[in-house]
């Protein structure tokens, strides 16, 4: 009866452990859990939008249409209602173009854009408050300022990015400011935490991407696949490969500059990239439209439905 009652007690004792053990284990899982969502939350807090809307067309298999829209009329109402014409055509984001008298990683079509708004009046302020209405009114599609350096130097750098930040854009793209050169910049960017600089690459970039695209957020902008002059969208091999590896080797979507951006242009795109960067025919539409919007969000519907492969 002794070593009954013994074994009974030291059972039950056991038990006791057991349980209280598991409470102990099962709150440092919960607590574990808890801390991970808020990670989570904390993480999608700090993602713009523009990396809220890749993750989001990652996760339901879409690829992007972002286009490239030169700021060229002189009435403010005109292109904000062309750019939420865009947004209702299913454009995932807009990169708004500042002019700059000498755009040299730029074909004849936007140079030619540039040069009209230039005679417009157009600056950089200008597009800063534009955008900065847009927001105002509730807007929500990612905006990109895409300019020369110049433009951010006249401007002085840490104002250049406050006013990005006031403005509510969501990156800037500089068409000719190397990785190398970047470091001033990106350090006040990173400040504001929800500005990114957008990097480009190209099919000479090489050994240099995996440098380009550390830190690199938001999604790469692949250049050279017919500037804005050519005619053929069509995608080589080797380029599809350069694609690939270029994915691989940064983890962020690869967005290919869609050169003439035609709807044709558009669908020879569809599988080697994670979406389409259009611009020049978006332009050549527009001013065949006499810039009407629903010109433009005819466009980028269709543009849409070509790039994943669906009808209309």
């Amino acid at each position: 009866r002794t070593c009954g009652a013994s074994m009974q007690w030291n059972t039950t004792q056991l038990l006791k452990t057991n349980t209280t053990e598991h409470i102990i284990m099962y709150n440092k899982i919960y607590e574990s859990i808890m801390m991970l969502l808020f990670l989570q939350k904390e993480m999608r807090e700090k993602m713009n939008r523009i990396e809220q809307k890749m993750k989001h067309l990652q996760e339901s298999g879409e690829k992007a249409v972002i286009t490239y829209l030169p700021v060229v009329l002189q009435d403010p109402d005109r292109t904000a209602e062309i750019i939420r014409a865009l947004d209702r055509g299913g454009c995932d984001a807009v990169e708004l173009g500042i002019p700059f008298s000498d755009p040299v990683a730029d074909g004849p079509v936007i140079a030619d854009a540039f040069c009209r708004a230039s005679g417009n009046g157009i600056t950089f302020d200008k597009v800063s408050a534009l955008t900065r209405g847009l927001r105002k009114e509730g807007v929500e599609i990612p905006v990109l300022f895409v300019l020369y350096y110049n433009t951010v130097l006249n401007c002085g750098i840490k104002a250049f990015v406050e006013e990005c930040a006031a403005a509510g854009a969501d990156g800037v793209m500089i068409q000719d400011l190397p990785f190398e050169e970047q470091g001033e910049i990106r350090q006040y960017l990173d400040e504001t935490e929800n500005i990114i600089l957008i990097q480009y690459i190209s099919p000479l970039s090489g050994e240099r991407i995996p440098m380009i695209a550390s830190g690199a957020r938001g999604f790469l902008s692949c250049m050279s696949f017919q500037q804005d002059g050519g005619e053929t969208g069509e995608v080589s091999d080797r380029r599809r490969d350069f694609l690939t590896d270029a994915k691989s080797v940064s983890g962020l979507p690869v967005l290919i500059n869609a050169g003439a951006g035609t709807l044709d242009s558009i669908k020879q795109m569809r599988y080697p990239a994670d979406g389409v960067i259009t611009g020049a025919h978006l332009v050549r539409i527009m001013e065949e439209s006499g810039y009407a919007p629903d010109a433009a969000e005819a466009y980028c519907r269709a543009a849409k439905n070509a790039l994943n492969g669906r009808a209309g």
